[in-house]
């Protein structure tokens, strides 16, 4: 059709420049045969990325043809509408608003990066972590949290349920030192698809990373004596205790998440609550006295995030503000140094104290009382301590 032609059938710009451009070819993230709820296996994976990134460069070097990556999201917590939820990246954008085409083609890039990176790793049977992977393009991924995001929505569209079916895992954080030996018994999928039982093992004796295993895993206690799990916030302080263990109770199991908790740290403990309660006399948590340490301490056992893994066994123990003004007011013991609250702190305790209070008609019988009164006591005194220097008698079950 004359060009004349066209501008008369297509009275606006905008309608002349969709005519003109080539249709997009629609590729789907979500594979048909994948849509049974089931999680595939290794070769199915591989043979859908390779097909899916095949269809892609097709259409782009071949064609000259722009695409459109369609996947589908995960419906958010309480939405009540039933349809499906789906979201199209396209390439090449054209346009004006270059600040938006940026942010999409990074999307798009990201995606397109990470399947690669799962083609290229997957038949290699070895698990690679998050952090690997972040910190082999930085500047494309720029934080960890983007890569796990976009794992997600390929695991989502795959139809994977299990976090380890990619091979690509959590860097591991959290530490744990044991008098016995601690035994994790694992399923695992082969190359065939069919389930394993895998075995690891935490040897006695040496602090050790807590090791990577799925939610259905089953956990036991080399030991038949009952067990104490003390819970710290900092490597230090756990250091300290693995180096000066003789001065705590017999068969204590430390445990440290080196701050915020990560996700397998948590479903360490809740898995040491679920497999094995019958053997723990006493679960305590200590961190700094300050308001951070208080939302650390949370963290564990009453976390709006994943709730499912909150250790509700655990007991938070301090330190508390008085412990330290009591360890000072000693005559032999080392005194702890007190600084004062900063607004920083104040408005992170006040906001700790809004949130614990907002369902409980009585604080006194409040499960979470002890969170409360403790950023009271620091807002009453407008002090805060660190925990590096308090007494290891603290840290005895009591």
């Amino acid at each position: 059709m004359a060009l004349e032609g066209l501008r008369k059938k297509y009275r606006t710009r905008q309608e002349l420049v969709k005519a003109l451009s080539s249709k997009r070819r629609s590729i789907h993230l979500n594979p048909n045969d994948h849509s049974n709820g089931t999680a595939s296996s290794d070769a199915d994976v591989l043979a859908h990325i390779k097909h899916f990134l095949s269809l892609a460069a097709n259409s782009l070097e071949q064609h000259q043809q722009p695409i459109s990556i369609v996947f589908q999201n995960k419906k958010k917590k309480g939405d009540v509408n039933n349809s499906d939820i789906y979201t199209t990246l396209d390439f090449p954008l054209n346009g004006p608003h270059l600040y938006t085409h940026q942010f999409k083609l990074k999307r798009f890039s990201i995606l397109l990066n990470l399947l690669k990176i799962v083609m290229e790793k997957l038949p290699l049977g070895k698990n690679t972590t998050v952090r690997d992977i972040f910190y082999s393009n930085v500047e494309l991924f720029q934080r960890q949290a983007n890569v796990v995001q976009w794992l997600d929505v390929i695991r989502f569209n795959f139809k994977l349920s299990p976090r380890k079916s990619l091979n690509i895992i959590p860097a591991q954080k959290g530490l744990v030192y044991s008098p016995f030996p601690i035994d994790i018994y694992d399923n695992i999928l082969t190359g065939e698809n069919e389930s394993k039982l895998q075995k690891q093992t935490v040897f006695p004796g040496k602090p050790c990373l807590i090791p990577f295993f799925q939610d259905d895993a089953i956990i036991k206690l080399g030991t038949t004596s009952m067990c104490n799990l003390v819970i710290v916030e900092k490597e230090a302080v756990f250091t300290k205790l693995v180096n000066n263990y003789q001065k705590l109770n017999t068969n204590t199991m430390l445990i440290t998440g080196k701050g915020f908790p990560d996700f397998l740290t948590r479903l360490f403990l809740k898995k040491l609550e679920q497999n094995c309660s019958n053997s723990i006399s006493s679960c305590s948590i200590f961190t700094d006295a300050d308001p951070y340490g208080i939302s650390i301490a949370l963290n564990y056992v009453h976390s709006s995030a994943n709730s499912v893994y909150n250790c509700t066994m655990a007991n938070y123990k301090g330190i508390h503000i008085t412990q330290v003004l009591a360890q000072n007011n000693g005559v032999h013991n080392k005194a702890i140094q007190l600084l004062g609250l900063n607004q920083r702190d104040y408005s992170l305790a006040k906001n700790l104290i809004v949130s614990l209070t907002a369902n409980s008609e009585n604080v006194a019988t409040s499960p979470l009382k002890n969170f409360i009164m403790e950023c009271q006591r620091e807002i009453f005194f407008q002090k805060k301590a660190e925990m590096n220097e308090i007494d290891a008698s603290i840290f005895q079950s009591q």
